[in-house]
């Protein structure tokens, strides 16, 4: 098996991409690949437990903006990569993949993958991401995406040939959590739970507004629980004083084992403007959990089915969103019933159908000549 390095930001940082990446490392360690996961910077420590035989490397220690910064980095990478010969570069995310620009410069260069965590649709405000997917369509040997209504906009959007682009799910975090675990579903306390760093993409504010729409008598009670951090907190806590949501709307912050947050609720909701995949719908519906969500792109529907675990409502529809709540919270047995759909096994998601994946991925890889 040859070696493989994943290039991102920061391994060290907490997110969905960082936890994305720590999983599919595993995955590939544990098919006798040998795997480094080379960070930017801030990089010789992982948020996420990873075993010892998963290396952890960094060009540089701190983190500079600007481009003179970004030159540097792409000089510190090519050296690296010279020097190491892996057999295959995985830029984490399409705005890592701009680094690996100088590596096309290498007599024989590695096989590149471009690993997209977010959307075809989405930005985030960085123009030189589109400049990184459109380059990673002619130039890399594999994209990856995380949904098939990302692939779509991938083909649409960026004429993506659909040899060159493959969707394969993140891994599910709580594949190993028994159906039993998520049973005794009515003596769950009557907590409603969202989780996700508190910025505007997860849309709290859009669910804290849907939360205010369910009639009182219906939602007394019942507790609105919103776990997670980041910059939009300020605003919330002056939004549910607004409203006069203090004793039913809690932001818990940072919580140690969200696992037990959500078998110790009824009811998950995801209110994300966009999402790349969504895995906390994944998670909740896993400990048992019916899900309300936002249909929005990219990943909830191809998680969630539609009336049978779970209800999607139109994309940042307040109205829509707290119809679903309140249909929800006022039938007991819609409730349970949706609750012992929820926990039924999601293959498709499970640590061996996606291992193999990759496994079928870079195996077709390898054994080919790289090439544009």
């Amino acid at each position: 098996m040859g070696d493989v390095v994943l290039f991102t930001g920061s391994q060290a940082l907490r997110g969905g991409t960082e936890r994305a990446c720590a999983d599919v490392s595993i995955l590939l360690a544990s098919q006798g690949h040998s795997v480094t996961i080379l960070s930017q910077n801030n990089g010789l420590h992982s948020f996420y437990a990873l075993p010892k035989k998963i290396k952890l490397s960094q060009l540089k220690a701190n983190r500079r903006r600007g481009a003179v910064h970004a030159v540097y980095t792409m000089w510190l990478l090519f050296k690296y990569i010279r020097r190491n010969k892996p057999e295959v570069v995985v830029a984490v995310e399409s705005l890592s993949f701009l680094f690996l620009m100088p590596l096309y410069l290498l007599y024989r260069r590695p096989i590149i993958v471009n690993w997209e965590h977010f959307n075809a649709g989405v930005t985030l405000g960085v123009r030189t991401r589109t400049l990184a997917r459109r380059l990673s369509v002619w130039l890399a040997d594999k994209i990856i995406v995380i949904s098939d209504r990302d692939r779509k906009l991938w083909i649409k959007h960026f004429n993506c040939p659909d040899h060159k682009i493959e969707r394969i799910y993140n891994v599910n975090p709580f594949d190993s959590v028994s159906v039993t675990e998520g049973s005794c579903y009515l003596k769950r306390s009557k907590i409603v739970v969202a989780a996700g760093r508190l910025t505007a993409q997860k849309g709290f504010d859009l669910l804290i507004y849907a939360w205010s729409e369910v009639p009182h008598y219906i939602r007394d009670g019942w507790v609105l629980k919103i776990c997670g951090d980041g910059p939009d907190r300020d605003s919330l806590v002056e939004l549910i004083k607004l409203l006069g949501l203090q004793d039913q709307v809690i932001l818990a912050g940072h919580v140690q084992d969200i696992r037990q947050e959500y078998l110790h609720a009824q009811l998950f909701v995801l209110s994300s403007r966009f999402e790349g995949f969504g895995l906390v719908v994944l998670e909740a519906l896993t400990c048992g959990l019916p899900v309300v969500s936002f249909d929005c792109i990219a990943g909830p529907s191809e998680i969630i089915e539609d009336g049978i675990d779970g209800l999607l409502v139109s994309p940042e529809n307040i109205d829509e969103l707290a119809k679903g709540i309140k249909q929800l919270l006022v039938n007991d047995p819609a409730r349970l019933a949706m609750a012992q759909a929820a926990v039924s096994y999601r293959i498709k998601f499970g640590t061996e159908k996606i291992s193999a994946q990759w496994q079928y991925l870079l195996e077709s890889l390898t054994g080919a000549q790289p090439g544009p």
